[in-house]
Protein backbone atom coordinates (compact mmCIF):
# COMPACT_ATOMS: atom_id res chain seq x y z
CA UNK A 1 0.00 0.00 0.00
CA UNK A 2 1.48 3.34 -1.23
CA UNK A 3 1.17 6.41 2.20
CA UNK A 4 3.26 9.52 1.17
CA UNK A 5 4.73 8.47 -2.01
CA UNK A 6 6.17 5.15 0.14
CA UNK A 7 5.49 1.88 -0.70
CA UNK A 8 4.22 -0.09 3.00
CA UNK A 9 3.36 -3.79 3.80
CA UNK A 10 -0.01 -3.94 5.19
CA UNK A 11 -0.97 -7.04 6.88
CA UNK A 12 -2.94 -7.89 10.22
CA UNK A 13 -0.73 -9.23 13.03
CA UNK A 14 -0.77 -9.91 16.64
CA UNK A 15 2.26 -7.63 16.84
CA UNK A 16 -0.41 -4.77 15.55
CA UNK A 17 -3.04 -5.62 17.94
CA UNK A 18 -0.37 -5.25 20.54
CA UNK A 19 0.66 -1.75 19.65
CA UNK A 20 -2.93 -0.49 19.08
CA UNK A 21 -3.31 -1.58 22.95
CA UNK A 22 -0.21 0.29 23.71
CA UNK A 23 -0.99 3.36 22.10
CA UNK A 24 -4.70 3.11 23.25
CA UNK A 25 -4.26 1.37 27.20
CA UNK A 26 -7.41 -0.37 26.49
CA UNK A 27 -7.98 -4.03 25.47
CA UNK A 28 -8.11 -4.68 21.95
CA UNK A 29 -11.21 -3.83 20.48
CA UNK A 30 -12.36 -1.84 17.67
CA UNK A 31 -15.64 0.10 18.55
CA UNK A 32 -15.52 3.07 16.57
CA UNK A 33 -14.05 4.89 13.65
CA UNK A 34 -11.37 5.94 16.09
CA UNK A 35 -10.23 2.67 17.03
CA UNK A 36 -10.34 1.50 13.44
CA UNK A 37 -8.23 4.02 12.12
CA UNK A 38 -5.68 3.32 15.22
CA UNK A 39 -5.74 0.03 14.46
CA UNK A 40 -5.09 0.61 10.96
CA UNK A 41 -2.20 2.82 12.21
CA UNK A 42 -1.05 -0.19 14.33
CA UNK A 43 -0.92 -2.46 11.46
CA UNK A 44 1.25 0.04 9.54
CA UNK A 45 3.80 0.32 12.43
CA UNK A 46 3.94 -3.27 12.99
CA UNK A 47 4.69 -4.16 9.65
CA UNK A 48 7.18 -1.13 8.80
CA UNK A 49 9.88 -0.98 11.88
CA UNK A 50 10.98 2.28 9.74
CA UNK A 51 8.01 3.83 9.43
CA UNK A 52 8.15 7.33 10.94
CA UNK A 53 4.73 8.79 10.45
CA UNK A 54 2.47 10.51 13.11
CA UNK A 55 -0.64 9.55 13.94
CA UNK A 56 -1.55 13.15 12.52
CA UNK A 57 0.11 13.21 8.95
CA UNK A 58 -1.29 9.57 8.44
CA UNK A 59 -5.10 11.03 9.16
CA UNK A 60 -4.35 13.72 7.04
CA UNK A 61 -3.28 11.48 4.55
CA UNK A 62 -6.41 9.40 5.02
CA UNK A 63 -8.10 12.49 4.45
CA UNK A 64 -6.44 13.36 1.01
CA UNK A 65 -6.90 9.67 -0.27
CA UNK A 66 -9.80 8.15 1.43
CA UNK A 67 -9.18 4.54 -1.17
CA UNK A 68 -6.23 3.80 1.39
CA UNK A 69 -9.36 2.95 3.77
CA UNK A 70 -11.39 0.86 1.47
CA UNK A 71 -8.21 -1.11 0.67
CA UNK A 72 -7.77 -0.84 4.66
CA UNK A 73 -11.28 -2.44 4.98
CA UNK A 74 -11.11 -4.93 2.00
CA UNK A 75 -7.63 -6.32 3.81
CA UNK A 76 -9.40 -7.21 7.16
CA UNK A 77 -12.82 -8.41 5.25
CA UNK A 78 -10.27 -10.54 3.91
CA UNK A 79 -8.83 -11.46 6.55
CA UNK A 80 -11.84 -12.41 8.58
CA UNK A 81 -12.88 -14.86 5.72
CA UNK A 82 -9.71 -16.62 6.13
CA UNK A 83 -10.16 -16.68 9.79
CA UNK A 84 -13.60 -18.20 9.42
CA UNK A 85 -12.38 -21.34 7.34
CA UNK A 86 -10.80 -22.58 10.66
CA UNK A 87 -13.46 -24.26 12.95
CA UNK A 88 -13.06 -22.56 16.55
CA UNK A 89 -12.39 -24.57 19.97
CA UNK A 90 -16.37 -23.72 20.55
CA UNK A 91 -17.33 -25.26 17.32
CA UNK A 92 -15.28 -28.57 17.95
CA UNK A 93 -16.63 -29.17 21.62
CA UNK A 94 -20.58 -28.70 20.13
CA UNK A 95 -19.61 -31.60 17.17
CA UNK A 96 -18.36 -33.65 19.50
CA UNK A 97 -21.68 -33.54 21.81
Amino acid sequence: MKIQGKEYKIKVTLRAMMIFEQITGKAFEVKNTMDEMLYFYSILLANNPDCNISFESFINELDDNPKLITEFKDLLLEYTDKMQQFPSPETDSKKKL
